[in-house]
């Protein structure tokens, strides 16, 4: 589905020819692939992943030609809408169609009229779903859109943790994610493929630097590696909350231990990371060598966005805006953190000879935060929520060492996270959980609940809140 190692823009091309074959072999010799798993999935992919008015398409080379992908992706929603009677599909194929703006040519330059010749399937009734989530364990991709009908309200966040690792035209970029809000691009990689291994390609692009990931004493993930992998191991959602959890530790070979990222996404309005983060230590057999350091290490937690970024150390909060979104960036840590903001690259992409002439989607604009000395492990929360140019933002504050309290419109969200994983005493909250979540009314009336991931037992000061657990590690889909 894209995620092998090929992504949205190979995907696209190469699905394509593929359903030319599929049709014509099912028709001629009544053999049917589309029975077959990951065909019939494939349209659920392209409906999370491919959103019409995406501005790129992660993760992979070719992220940036997302109007390519979409108009590619009218003919194939189409095609699989009518093979398999799908009303989402078909609904997801006109809203392409009109995000290009009603102009496309049926084969895009592969010059075969490929849906003309489907026969149409009944079509069962169905709208497409208001809002959802969607892991594809497969491959490794997280996807949440929290309006697919009104493109214009739809916040996107997506993350790849994936066993297919670093090669061919994958990135270095496992737990790596993407926000778009609004139909704008907020939280994005950065760089450009404009020639395959070119300088930039391969010293920037490919690398995890280049990604809204974390790099450890300055070094990423292992770049074109079957090896450099990583792997979600939990999933759940309801209607209030999505979580996620991915384990990219072996993308860094031998320098980390642990490098582990949980995502929970809250009513479409607040984006919680939770990175736990460990260096390998030097054993008493093991040489001193840049693998390993006995006083641990400097972590970095990268950001990048297509236009300049806001940053306020003295706050440990980043804003980025666009157009008519925005994105605010909490970190909240106890510590002192590094805050350093920067443009461009150290080598120009390919064809480009002034910084002025790189175009606006290589996202030239990078934050780097980290901590100040090394450290054998650490933990840090990152509240996320993105909002509406002149409208209402929401109140983050830091509480405790490793949590906070948002406020927005009506809601009040309480995050707590436990610094060992092993229970939470904290802000008012004893646990045995690694996570507490508390969702409330900002009046204090009227109905609330808490979740609490690994664990089943909260004491809190208050109003008792009915409780669910999470299971850290389980996939629930």
């Amino acid at each position: 589905g894209g995620g092998g190692a090929q992504g949205v823009s190979y995907s696209s091309a190469y699905c394509y020819l593929y359903y030319h074959f599929l049709l014509g072999i099912r028709e001629a010799a009544n053999i049917d692939f589309y029975k077959k798993a990951f065909f019939r999935s494939h349209g659920d992919w392209r409906l999370f992943c491919v959103p019409p008015n995406a501005y790129l398409v992660p993760f992979g080379d070719g992220r940036t030609g997302a109007s390519g992908s979409i108009a590619s992706n009218w003919g194939i929603q189409r095609h699989l809408g009518r093979v398999y009677g799908d009303a989402r599909f078909l609904k997801h194929a006109e809203q392409s169609y009109d995000a290009a703006g009603g102009d496309l040519v049926e084969s895009r330059g592969l010059f075969s009229p490929l849906s003309f010749l489907t026969p149409e399937s009944p079509v069962a009734k169905g709208d497409l779903p208001t809002s959802g989530a969607r892991l594809f364990s497969d491959i490794g991709w997280l996807a949440i859109r929290t309006n697919l009908v009104d493109l214009e309200e739809d916040v996107r966040f997506m993350m790849r943790s994936s066993q297919y690792g670093s090669e061919s035209h994958s990135h270095a970029d496992q737990n790596a994610f993407v926000i778009e809000a609004y139909g704008e691009p907020l939280a994005v990689p950065s760089g450009l493929y404009n020639l395959y291994d070119s300088a930039h390609h391969h010293g920037w692009t490919r690398q995890t630097k280049a990604h809204n990931a974390i790099t450890i004493d300055g070094v990423g993930q292992i770049a074109r590696s079957p090896d450099a992998v990583g792997r979600f191991t939990g999933f759940y959602q309801d209607d209030h909350v999505v979580y996620a959890r991915a384990d990219a530790s072996a993308a860094y070979g031998m320098r980390a231990e642990m490098a582990e990222r949980t995502v929970l996404f809250v009513e479409g309005k607040v984006i919680l990371l939770i990175d736990r983060m460990r260096p390998n230590k030097l054993s008493d057999l093991a040489p001193i060598s840049a693998q390993s350091s006995p006083a641990g290490a400097m972590w970095t937690w990268h950001l990048h966005a297509v236009k300049p970024i806001d940053v306020r150390p003295d706050e440990k909060r980043a804003i980025i805006t666009y157009d008519r979104a925005g994105l605010d960036v909490v970190f909240c840590h106890a510590d002192e953190l590094l805050f350093k903001s920067h443009e461009g690259w150290d080598v120009l992409p390919f064809g480009c000879e002034t910084l002025d002439g790189v175009p606006e989607d290589a996202a030239k604009y990078h934050l780097d935060v980290g901590s100040i000395i090394p450290v054998g492990s650490d933990l840090l929360l990152t509240a996320m929520c993105p909002f509406k140019a002149g409208g209402e933002r929401a109140h983050i504050e830091t509480i405790g060492a490793h949590g906070a309290r948002i406020t927005t419109g009506d809601r009040e969200y309480l995050v707590v996270v436990g610094e060992q994983g092993d229970g939470i005493d904290e802000a008012g909250c004893v646990s045995d959980g690694e996570i507490v979540l508390r969702i409330t009314e900002a009046s204090g009336t009227g109905p609330g609940r808490s979740y609490v991931v690994g664990g089943s037992q909260l004491q809190t000061e208050g109003e008792d809140l009915e409780i669910l657990e999470i299971q850290a590690e389980e996939i629930l889909q």
